[in-house]
């Protein structure tokens, strides 16, 4: 089966269009694959490569859970000197806006799975 994903950044100067090729058609339809195909092309736009040899030297960092990781991303970005594109807002990653929609998000998980704040550091984060 073929799985299609494409993304066209607000301004309409980036475009993805991504064929990814899948065994089983329950994988295609999963929320994780449909996220994972949004991550992909998102990372795509935000790297620009210029071949796609050139795309698959390139580091992905794909963030779920818990914790804080917008300064760590930060971090990584810096040191890499490359950038990134925040898959919640789908702007090029901004340490300040991630926090801010880190936190948002850290909070309603929260509340959904019934953790208390600062739970997530007692856990091992």
């Amino acid at each position: 089966m073929r799985y299609i994903e494409s993304y066209v950044h607000t301004k309409g100067q980036i475009g993805v269009l991504l064929e990814l090729e899948v065994d089983a058609d329950a994988a295609a339809d999963s929320d994780e694959f449909r996220q994972l195909a949004r991550d992909l092309v998102l990372h795509i736009a935000g790297a620009k490569p210029k071949s796609p040899g050139e795309l698959l030297e390139q580091p992905f960092l794909h963030v779920r859970g818990v914790g804080h990781p917008p300064p760590t991303i930060a971090c990584l970005l810096k040191h890499l000197n490359v950038r990134a594109i925040d898959c919640q807002t789908g702007e090029f990653f901004d340490v300040e806006a991630a926090k801010a929609s880190f936190g948002s998000w850290a909070r309603y998980r929260d509340q959904i799975v019934g953790l208390q704040a600062g739970d997530d550091e007692k856990q091992g984060s």
